[in-house]
C-alpha cells in the first residue's frame, strides 16, 4: 500500500501542437509507483491528449504514435513492475482554443517501508486446537 500521495496539475497552453508536445516534469522522492490517477476534466473534447512517460520513453500508452485523449474523464492504473527515479514526465498536446489543466496523483510506496509477514512456529491450544501465534511485521 502506498505511503504518499503525489499530486500535480498540468496546464497545457491552447494552440500547443502534437508534433511540438509540452514536456513537464513530474518529480518527486524517488519510490515504487504503485497506481497513477489523472483526471482529463469536461473541455477539451478531444482536442487534446496525454502520455505519461518516463526518462524520455512513453510509458502509457506504450506505443509511441498513440496518445491518451479524454474529456471528463478519471483514469486510475495500478501498476507492476514500472521504473523507479526522479524521471517521470507528461507530454501533453492541445489544439484548442482554451487552455486544459490535467491532474495526476502518484500513489507511492517508499522504498524500505515495505512489511513484510514472517509467519510464527504453530502451537498447541489447550483442547488440541492448533494456531498460529500473531505474524511479526517488519518494516
Amino acid at each position: 500500500m502506498a505511503t504518499r500521495i503525489e499530486p500535480f496539475e498540468v496546464l497545457t497552453p491552447k494552440g500547443t501542437a502534437q508534433t511540438s508536445h509540452q514536456v513537464t516534469p513530474l518529480s518527486f522522492q524517488d519510490g515504487r509507483v504503485e497506481r497513477i490517477e489523472i483526471l482529463v476534466p469536461p473541455g477539451p473534447s478531444g482536442l487534446a491528449g496525454f502520455k505519461v512517460a518516463h526518462s524520455g520513453q512513453s510509458v502509457i500508452p506504450i506505443k509511441n504514435d498513440v496518445w491518451n485523449v479524454a474529456d471528463g474523464v478519471k483514469f486510475d492504473w495500478p501498476l507492476s513492475n514500472f521504473p523507479t527515479g526522479d524521471s517521470w514526465e507528461l507530454w501533453t498536446y492541445n489544439t484548442d482554443v482554451y487552455d486544459h489543466t490535467i491532474y495526476l496523483w502518484f500513489h507511492v510506496m517508499d522504498f524500505g517501508s515495505e512489511s513484510i509477514a514472517i509467519p510464527v512456529p504453530l502451537s498447541i491450544a489447550p483442547g488440541g486446537m492448533a494456531q498460529h501465534d500473531a505474524p511479526i511485521e517488519f518494516g
